[in-house]
Formats: C-alpha cells, sequence, structure tokens
C-alpha cells in the first residue's frame, strides 16, 4: 500500500485553518507538528490570522480560572463551573493563586496574591514573569495593569503591559495617576508622560477589556460612572469616547467583548440594557455607534457581563455583593443563578477567553547549570509606597542574603507550566446548575 505525503506548504496552509482547540489534540501526532504549533513564531501568526476564533467564558474565582458553561436548551438555564487551569509555581508545589487577570489574543496577564506578575498563554503553556522596575519579583498592592499590543506594522505585534497606580500627597488629599509601560520586546518599563485627569479616572467598580489591541474602561465621574476610557497602545496615548445617549440617570457597570465588539451594560432608573458597538474600527477618530441589544425591567448589582447568546438575548453575569453568578435575559425564563463556595474578592469576574497560539518573546534569566533561576521571597526588595517613594529599608542585599543559604538547603524557585486541553471545556449536557468537582485540565 502506498503512503501519499502533502507538500509541507500545503500541509502548513491547511493546520493554519484548524481551530486552536483541536490543534491541541494533534500535537502530539508527531514531533515535527508538536514543533510546528508551539516554536515556530511564524506558523502561530499564520494561524493566528486564518484560524477560526473559538470563544470560551474564563471565570475567575477562588483565586482560580474555571470554564463557564451555559445551557440554554433547559429553562431555567443550566449554569456549571469546571476544569481549573492550572498555573503552577512548584516553589510551593501547588498552583499559583490568581489575584487578577487581564486577557488579548489568548494571552493572560495574571497577578499573583503575592504581588507578582506572569503573562501566560494556558494553550502553549509558554509563561513570562515580568520584574518590577527596580528587578524585583514583586509589585505594589494598589498597583494595576492590563496587556494589550502597538502595531509595528500590518503582520507584526508588539506586546505591551500598562501599570498605573496612585500617588498621594500628604497635602489637600491630592493625588496622581502615575502610568509605567512595560514592552516585552525590550523587556523594559519606563514612565507614560500622560496625565488623566479627575473626571478620566478609571472605575474601581468596573473591570477592563482589551478589543484589538486596545485597553477600555469605565471612567469615573465622581459619584458616578461617566465616560468609555481608551488607551490606544500603538500611540500611547489615552482617549475618552461617549457611551449610547449619556444622560444623568445612566449608570454603566460592565464592559465585555463580544465577537469583534465592545458591549457594556447599563442601569436607567429601575431598568437594565445591553448596548453592542457597530463595526468597531480602532483606528476612527469619531465617536463609535452603539445597537441596543435587549432591555430588562428589573435591575441587579452587576460586577461583569458576558453576552454568551446575541440571538436569544442572554448574558451571564456576576455580583460581588450577592456571592452568585447567574444569567439575565430579555425574558424572564432566562433567569438562572449559581451561589459560590466560597468568600469572593472585587478582582474575580467572568470574560470571554479565545485560545491560540501567540507566543511572546522569553525574557533572558541567569541561570545555573541545571537551568532553574532565583526568584526571591521579598526580603530587602524594594517596594513602591503609596506617596510614590521607595521603600529603602528593606533592600535585598545579594551578598546577604545568598550567604544564609548553604549548599545543601539552597531554596531555588522552580517554575513550570503545563498546557491546557480545552477540547472538553464546553457543556457536557447535564441538567441542572451547580460546581463540579475541580479538575486541572493539562496534557
Amino acid at each position: 500500500m502506498m503512503t501519499f505525503y502533502l507538500p509541507p506548504d500545503l500541509e502548513e496552509e491547511i493546520l493554519s485553518r484548524v481551530p486552536t482547540t483541536s490543534l491541541m489534540r494533534w500535537r502530539s501526532i508527531c514531533r515535527r507538528w508538536n514543533t510546528l504549533f508551539f516554536e515556530d513564531q511564524r506558523f502561530s501568526e499564520k494561524h493566528f490570522r486564518n484560524a477560526q476564533k473559538q470563544p470560551l467564558v474564563l471565570m475567575l474565582t477562588e483565586h482560580r480560572l474555571f470554564f463557564a458553561s451555559v445551557d440554554l436548551k433547559f429553562v431555567p438555564p443550566s449554569i456549571e463551573f469546571s476544569d481549573a487551569l492550572s498555573l503552577r509555581d512548584y516553589t510551593v508545589s501547588e498552583d499559583a493563586h490568581i489575584h487578577s487577570v487581564s486577557h488579548c489574543d489568548g494571552l493572560l496577564l495574571c497577578t499573583t496574591l503575592d504581588d507578582e506578575l506572569v503573562v501566560w498563554n494556558p494553550c502553549s503553556g509558554q509563561t513570562r514573569w515580568i520584574n518590577d522596575t527596580d528587578g524585583s519579583m514583586f509589585f505594589p498592592g494598589d498597583s494595576r495593569f492590563t496587556l494589550g499590543y502597538g502595531n509595528i506594522n500590518q503582520s507584526c505585534r508588539s506586546y505591551k503591559i500598562l501599570m498605573f497606580y496612585h500617588i498621594n500627597y500628604d497635602y489637600d488629599h491630592v493625588q496622581d495617576e502615575v502610568f509605567e509601560i512595560y514592552d516585552l520586546n525590550s523587556n523594559s518599563w519606563r514612565v507614560l508622560d500622560a496625565r488623566i485627569n479627575a473626571r478620566n479616572c478609571i472605575s474601581n467598580e468596573s473591570h477592563g477589556v482589551t478589543l484589538k489591541g486596545n485597553a477600555y474602561w469605565i471612567s469615573s465621574d465622581g459619584e458616578e460612572e461617566g465616560d468609555l476610557l481608551s488607551f490606544d497602545f500603538t500611540r500611547e496615548r489615552f482617549r475618552r469616547f461617549r457611551f449610547p445617549l449619556t444622560f444623568r440617570r445612566c449608570r454603566y457597570r460592565a464592559l465585555s467583548v463580544v465577537r469583534e465588539e465592545l458591549s457594556v451594560l447599563r442601569w436607567i432608573d429601575s431598568n437594565m440594557e445591553m448596548w453592542v458597538t457597530n463595526n468597531m474600527d480602532i483606528t476612527c477618530e469619531s465617536d463609535l455607534s452603539w445597537t441596543k441589544s435587549f432591555a430588562m425591567d428589573f435591575v441587579l448589582n452587576i460586577y461583569t457581563s458576558v453576552l454568551i447568546d446575541e440571538d436569544k438575548k442572554v448574558a451571564l453575569c456576576d455580583s460581588p455583593h450577592e456571592q452568585v453568578a447567574f444569567t439575565i435575559g430579555e425574558e424572564d425564563e432566562y433567569y438562572s443563578e449559581i451561589p459560590f463556595e466560597r468568600a469572593r474578592s472585587r478582582h474575580e469576574h467572568i470574560f470571554n477567553y479565545v485560545p491560540s497560539l501567540v507566543q511572546f518573546p522569553q525574557q533572558s534569566i541567569e541561570s545555573d547549570d541545571f537551568g532553574k533561576f532565583h526568584r526571591g521571597r521579598g526580603l530587602g526588595h524594594r517596594r513602591r509606597l503609596s506617596n510614590g517613594t521607595w521603600d529603602n529599608d528593606n533592600m535585598y542585599l545579594p551578598e546577604i542574603y545568598d550567604g544564609m543559604m548553604s549548599e545543601e538547603d539552597d531554596e531555588w524557585d522552580w517554575l513550570e507550566i503545563e498546557c491546557t486541553d480545552f477540547s472538553n471545556s464546553r457543556g457536557r449536557g447535564s441538567r441542572g446548575r451547580g460546581w463540579r468537582k475541580t479538575r486541572y485540565v493539562t496534557l
């Protein structure tokens, strides 16, 4: 029996059009494919352009990321959270505890409870732990981060991190927003020459999103939410957009990404409305165009929401105060809720996640012959204080700290990540609402 092989260029063209979730199952077919999928930068860029996007819903709760599935064939709908993603930190032989997360192009930017920062692709398993400007692995706890990219040209993206924090002054309780940019290509931080006035302060009651490389937040105008604040990672500047039909009785609560559009949930008196942008164009200098998706004649305290079915007009939401996740829709029959098992924080939220093979530059790290590197536990690492100065009382002194460890008990931190199988992450057809026993999904 004769065996026929496709020409390599034709084989690559076909594979570049296969969804990421399918490629994850095929990586073990042959070593060449595994190398192509996860080590070939040119193929990953081609695959990102050609392959169909398959959005999934993730929920950050209990400091872990869970897959969320909603079955609308039942009345009320079935909600299920299961299969926690595993970001491993082998220094403590357990999963890292995720404090907050930002998503862009299949990459997750996570902060941990130890105030560490990591860029992570759960599909490929690639990670990169980011140092602060002083070389420390730890960041001030009040810092906020978002991931985006600048367009070098039409086919090349430069992934960047925007960090912002407050500097408080002793006089008149004045505070400034300070912004810093980290470029993954140059592996360096720099202060951004940008200022936003009090009207444009980013609301603490709304979680930001990234779409087509740019970041978006609901701005805060005193006691009420105001406009849509955007950061352009290419031009490195802020812009302000108008929400649809803004007036005093409106309060905008939750931003999310649906397809390649923005959606926002707002309150008007005793009603809620879901609005979606029309043909989102990040290069356009004019205001955005919006269309109302659906409305409800009640109000709930919502932190984040995801429009999961545009035809049936249903969204999955979470509430920081009610300790529940729930579905809402234009029809009352689509309301369903599921309580959370443990206490939550305001950083936990629901968001759309699109798996990808996108790669990012790896940081060069000094290592020994075994490939291990040292990530100090915070002894002497300098920290930024609330007034913008640095805490120099606990400086990291290598000659002192390293001398405290002998050859026998040298404590090195091992960072490792296991790749994730997304093939079984969607609904399983089971009736009801609840939490499944957690299963860490790895290849």
